[in-house]
């Protein structure tokens, strides 16, 4: 067992049928949230997406250790962050559920780049 220090990258993945329509890349370290786009992302996902076969919204999460990425684990099912994508107009969800009812394909925006400073959090009773 190793300790993976570094940044921690979640994944938010729409794909059907072995193809990866769009993914979210959601950078965290201690105080920031970032979505930075990186040209490993796009064949990696295209591979798992290929080989596995999984389908509609999952999210795949890697750290980021020693400039290597580690898989840490796949969830296939909506993430819990992925509301960052949905605030920023990448309708994951809906696109998904459009695809499912109407045979509808998503078409997704360009990903923007954008850095979130986490202020606080917590809950007050």
């Amino acid at each position: 067992t190793e300790y993976l220090s570094g940044e921690e990258v979640t994944l938010d993945t729409f794909s059907y049928n072995k193809n990866c329509f769009f993914y979210y890349p959601r950078i965290k370290d201690m105080y920031n949230r970032f979505v930075i786009d990186r040209p490993i992302f796009t064949p990696l996902l295209n591979d798992f997406t290929t080989k596995s076969n999984i389908n509609y919204l999952w999210n795949l999460q890697l750290r980021y250790h020693n400039h290597k990425p580690y898989l840490l684990e796949v969830n296939p099912r909506y993430s819990g962050g992925s509301y960052f994508a949905e605030e920023n107009g990448y309708p994951m969800l809906c696109s998904a559920i459009d695809l499912i009812m109407f045979n509808k394909p998503p078409i997704f925006k360009p990903l923007e780049s954008i850095n979130y400073k986490i202020i606080e959090s917590y809950l007050r009773f």
